[in-house]
């Protein structure tokens, strides 16, 4: 994944643990960055802990398509392991964006403004 995608995936999975943050009324949400998202998902996890399971969740399966994209040598030295580890990672972060986006709308929780087509769901 290029930088520039990285980017906007982080910023839309900020965006997406403020306005649960918000939900839950804790306060400081708009001063957090992605580095320092672990400050704001310890809060909502004592505030709303089924919030904090369903972002928690997708970003650290983001974090895991990260780490094997960038793992260049494990590419070239066993593509068809690399390969089936990045398959699954990615269908592991379809299915936990599909429920944390579910879980925004049962909670009525808005998702306008967002480019949710980052997530590649």
């Amino acid at each position: 994944m290029n930088d520039k995608n990285n980017t906007g995936v982080n910023d839309l999975l900020l965006k997406l643990l403020q306005r649960l943050a918000l939900h839950a009324k804790l306060e400081g949400v708009e001063t957090i960055t992605f580095r320092k998202r672990n400050l704001l998902l310890e809060k909502l996890k004592e505030a709303d802990p089924k919030a904090f399971q369903v972002i928690h969740d997708v970003i650290e399966v983001q974090l895991r398509v990260d780490r094997i994209v960038a793992d260049k040598e494990k590419e070239q030295k066993s593509f068809a392991v690399w390969s089936a580890e990045l398959e699954k990672a990615k269908a592991k972060k379809t299915e936990d964006s599909s429920l944390l986006i579910q879980f925004f709308k049962d909670r009525k929780i808005s998702l306008e403004g967002l480019n949710l087509e980052v997530l590649g769901i």
